[in-house]
């Protein structure tokens, strides 16, 4: 069997079962939508709480049901994995439990990892507030797993249903090496036959059966996602040879060219970093561009790219270009020491030496040992 992405696996929910025990929350939230007790901290459980109702309004705007949610949904977040874990049982970054209708999270990991967990485990709570018996993998697992893949626009605005490379790469792997479910049987699952069964792979199988029906045809097919949810809330069993038409075998066909399609492009993309990672370790800033640049045609947004341009521009000397890129990262929660540092750098060679501090203090935090941040905490001491 081969390694399948941890990011992946710290995503799978583990819905059903009571908490361990309550635990008191200093922190606690009302939003419009969200009750949120917290021990992370006031400024971020505020961030969070903020982020949820933005979540909630993409979920309702996008999936129309005639029932309207008027009660508060609750969470709880934790400020450290030790409390998380107590309080859920599990080590995973969060989940949504169906019996007390909570979700629970450990705010304590990886900036980006947790807004994805957190995307992802609310959409799960928004749905089933309006479903309650069994839904298709595809459906109960697949809608939440598109919205892990978000996107935080320029002008701040949340967008979701962006390629997860995480997914695409477990899809590899296990096509490599014969894994991968019969795609007519996982769209037939209600949930009986491939969770709690190799769920990484079932997991992004799912996620790919929706990325399909929303993204390829013009939208077109978004119609049967649809029909799928109006049919399940009314409470009437699903037909899904009905549902797609009596099609199920054609669509297993599009589904594998559409995973096909995705892992070209993401092995496009790596292969260009690689070719881009030995440039720069050589000095050759205008070979790792262009190498950047094919890679970003292949796969737009991929964040080592966009980090690797970064740290090529910086070598170049283009610090306003490289803060541009760097502030990209951050912008998609991709909060990550190097860009911390390398940003800082930029910025102190721009003048803006508090703004460096403070990325300085924040990689340091994070990564108490890069070399770059410590030799920059030197300069600003000067």
């Amino acid at each position: 069997m081969g390694v399948l992405s941890p990011a992946l696996l710290l995503l799978l929910a583990q819905a059903g079962g009571a908490p361990a025990g309550a635990a008191a929350m200093p922190t606690v939230i009302e939003t419009a939508h969200y009750t949120v007790e917290s021990t992370a901290g006031a400024a971020l459980t505020d961030e969070l709480a903020r982020e949820l109702d933005r979540a909630f309004e993409e979920y309702t705007g996008r999936f129309r049901f005639d029932r309207r949610i008027t009660e508060r949904f609750r969470v709880r977040l934790f400020g450290d994995p030790e409390g998380y874990a107590a309080y859920a049982g599990n080590r995973y970054v969060g989940l949504y439990n169906s019996g007390s209708r909570e979700l629970v999270i450990d705010a304590s990991q990886r900036v980006r990892q947790v807004y994805e967990t957190l995307y992802h485990e609310a959409f799960h709570q928004f749905l089933h507030f309006y479903i309650g018996g069994p839904m298709p993998t595809w459906i109960w697992e697949g809608i939440p797993m598109y919205f892990t893949g978000f996107r935080v626009g320029e002008d701040g605005s949340l967008g979701f249903g962006e390629p997860i490379s995480d997914c695409i790469w477990t899809l590899q792997v296990a096509r490599d090496e014969g894994r991968l479910h019969p795609w007519e049987r996982l769209i037939r699952d209600m949930g009986d036959e491939f969770r709690g069964h190799d769920e990484p792979v079932s997991y992004a199988q799912a996620w790919l059966v929706h990325h399909y029906l929303v993204k390829s045809g013009g939208g077109k097919r978004r119609r049967v996602l649809d029909q799928a949810l109006a049919t399940l809330a009314a409470g009437k069993p699903l037909d899904i040879d009905a549902l797609f038409e009596g099609q199920v075998a054609a669509l297993a066909v599009a589904l594998d060219r559409h995973a096909a399609e995705l892992i070209e492009a993401l092995a496009q993309a790596k292969d260009a970093y690689r070719e881009a990672e030995v440039a720069f370790r050589a000095k050759d800033q205008a070979v790792a561009l262009e190498a950047v640049r094919r890679g970003l045609r292949a796969y737009p947004d991929y964040p080592s790219l966009i980090a690797m341009r970064g740290y090529v521009r910086r070598a170049q000397g283009e610090h306003e270009r490289a803060v541009k890129d760097f502030d990209a990262m951050l912008l998609q929660r991709h909060v990550w020491p190097g860009v911390l540092a390398n940003r800082a750098a930029c910025l102190l060679e721009l003048g803006r030496r508090e703004e460096a501090r403070a990325d300085v203090d924040r990689c340091l935090g994070l990564a108490p040992d890069n070399v770059l941040a410590l030799s920059l905490r030197e300069r600003l001491a000067e």
